[in-house]
């Protein structure tokens, strides 16, 4: 895409990307933003069923916050703790922790110029928002505890994941 914005600037103005190229491109937005996901609510739930301690506040917040009514826009963004749980889970289980996207050169997009080698993050804010919205819906109707088989074995393939599934009791609340 880059390269015919690049093209269509000078002096070629028949570039397009064919729909092959679109269709490519949606799938891979989708699936950086399905598995990324999925694999933080996976090591999130692992960690807060190893945390009961850490799982009852971060559920007296949703409950304090949210009552058991859906979580809106604005009742997830003061969901303190929720936040601090997944930026811990980020810490620990970055779900592709061998992602970098580097600027290359200088670029303008925009009014906004992005100097060369700047790091170039994903788009989180929605990520986490979507995350924060899971959490505190399974807070509202679980408690979950560790299966005492689960063997703890993070392995990369694309994401990071546990090698042998992630075994969690859901309990109703």
């Amino acid at each position: 895409m880059a390269a015919n914005r690049q093209e269509l600037s000078g002096s070629q103005r028949n570039l397009s990307l064919s729909m092959e190229d679109i269709v490519n491109e949606c799938k891979t937005f989708f699936f950086a933003g399905h598995e990324t996901t999925a694999t933080l609510m996976t090591w999130t739930i692992m960690l807060l069923a190893i945390n009961p301690e850490w799982q009852e506040k971060t559920r007296e917040e949703v409950l304090l916050v949210c009552g058991r009514e859906s979580p809106t826009h604005d009742s997830l963004q003061n969901l303190k703790i929720v936040g601090m749980v997944l930026n811990e889970a980020l810490r620990l289980y970055p779900p592709i922790p061998v992602l970098a996207r580097e600027a290359s050169k200088t670029l303008q997009v925009g009014g906004l110029s992005i100097p060369s080698k700047t790091f170039v993050f994903l788009p989180t804010s929605f990520a986490l928002m979507e995350a924060r919205a899971i959490l505190a819906m399974m807070l509202q109707r679980f408690r979950f505890s560790l299966s005492p088989g689960y063997k703890h074995c993070p392995t990369l393939f694309i994401t990071l994941q546990p090698q042998h599934g992630m075994q969690i009791i859901f309990e109703k609340l």
